[in-house]
């Protein structure tokens, strides 16, 4: 006679691509009558893999620079997501038929600047980046953007759509002077867009944005990847 068999599943990793089809893993730890047994004794596999994000990537039809803004505060616990998650979204972007720069910024207790528009960025250079943790100054990281990345002797080109995306998962230190930075930036002609997770405050987030429709959320960092493909079609929109 059969015994009765359980299993315990961790929950899905991140889907390793934000479009055009990746995958994302899960283990399942299989029981019989309540003692450990193989998997294959409850008819799945140990470790289950399935596809995610198969939409198609947007084609961006004009030249961007895109500033990026990531949050490396003590509160992020899966920096691994953050950084692969960003090396995706720069991977779509620097594959278009249009030129695409990249300034990079990374903020806790104060900012630093990790690459501007006019220095080279590869996919690895984004998933090695380190950890700096501290509190989150989101307005020091746009003051960022405004004094130094969006400038001209920095690379940035003035003729083309400006963007920063602001990662974050919480509310800043100073709310009053994150939201006047944003508005700072935005007066320069450059459209922010913001990412939030988990316990980002959306009110704040709107109020960093160019409009609400420069928002995009998600519950779970490892949901990242959805929140990015989000902003990637309001960036490049189909038409």
């Amino acid at each position: 006679m059969r015994g009765l068999c359980s299993v315990n599943s961790t929950v899905w990793s991140a889907c390793s691509r934000i479009c055009d089809g990746g995958t994302r893993e899960r283990t399942n730890l299989c029981f019989m009558n309540n003692r450990r047994a193989p998997c294959k004794s409850c008819n799945i596999q140990d470790n289950e893999v399935e596809k995610c994000n198969i939409w198609p990537c947007p084609k961006c039809r004009v030249e961007v620079d895109v500033g990026i803004l990531l949050d490396s505060s003590s509160s992020i616990k899966e920096w691994t997501v953050v950084v692969n998650a960003t090396s995706e979204f720069v991977s779509v972007l620097k594959n278009q038929n249009v030129s695409v720069l990249f300034g990079v910024v990374l903020y806790a207790n104060r900012p630093q600047i990790f690459r501007r528009f006019n220095q080279p960025v590869t996919i690895e250079d984004i998933r090695r980046l380190a950890h700096i943790s501290g509190g989150t100054q989101t307005d020091l990281g746009l003051i960022t953007m405004k004094q130094d990345i969006f400038k001209e002797k920095n690379g940035d080109r003035k003729r083309v759509k400006n963007v920063c995306v602001v990662f974050t998962d919480g509310e800043s230190n100073d709310r009053k002077a994150t939201v006047s930075a944003a508005s700072s930036l935005k007066a320069e002609n450059v459209e922010i867009y913001t990412v939030g997770v988990e316990k980002a405050n959306m009110e704040e987030l709107e109020a960093i944005s160019t409009s609400k429709k420069h928002v995009f959320f998600t519950h779970e960092i490892r949901d990242l990847t959805q929140a990015l493909y989000g902003t990637l079609k309001a960036i490049c929109p189909d038409a």
